[in-house]
């Protein structure tokens, strides 16, 4: 069949179809073929890639993934943030950028991680956010500043100290 025209099945229908069709030599000789094909060039995602992901399945506009690419930038360079998974990072700067932009109760519903487990992420960012230009690590700040980026992390401060109303 022409790619177009397929009909992929779920994952979950996958899983129930080869469920016992394959020994495990079987299945580690396939992957090993695999992995050959692709001369082993594997990577981990990072949190950008996983940021523009769960933006485009939440369907967030440019302003919001502006913003959220910033909060993301900044939970780089702060310490505590260091265990946190990539996808982890980039769903709670997501999700604290719609708030910030729209207001309490807008944005996504979190798909891979719970609320409570966003919740510890997003005051790393917002103290990043909020303390500005630090001496050392102002880079993130100017570069967002500049009117390319739409004076990102200017708005970004007053929006976290002044944040607008939820929807109605």
């Amino acid at each position: 069949c022409k790619m177009e025209e397929c009909v992929l099945p779920e994952p979950a229908s996958l899983c129930l179809l080869g469920d016992g069709s394959f020994s495990r030599a079987e299945l580690l000789c396939a992957e090993r073929r695999i992995l050959s094909r692709l001369d082993f060039r594997l990577h981990h995602p990072g949190p950008l890639l996983c940021l523009g992901l769960l933006a485009a399945l939440a369907r967030s506009g440019p302003q919001v993934l502006l913003l959220a690419t910033y909060f993301l930038e900044l939970s780089l360079l702060e310490a505590e943030a260091a265990g946190w998974e990539p996808g982890r990072r980039a769903a709670a700067a997501l999700s604290l950028a719609h708030r910030v932009l729209h207001g309490a109760g807008s944005g996504p519903e979190p798909a891979l991680y719970s609320r409570a487990e966003l919740v510890p992420v997003e005051p790393c960012m917002v103290r990043a956010a909020l303390r500005g230009p630090a001496p050392g690590l102002a880079a993130i700040f100017l570069k967002y500043a500049r009117p390319q980026r739409q004076g990102t992390s200017l708005a970004a401060a007053r929006l976290l100290r002044h944040p607008p109303a939820g929807p109605p």
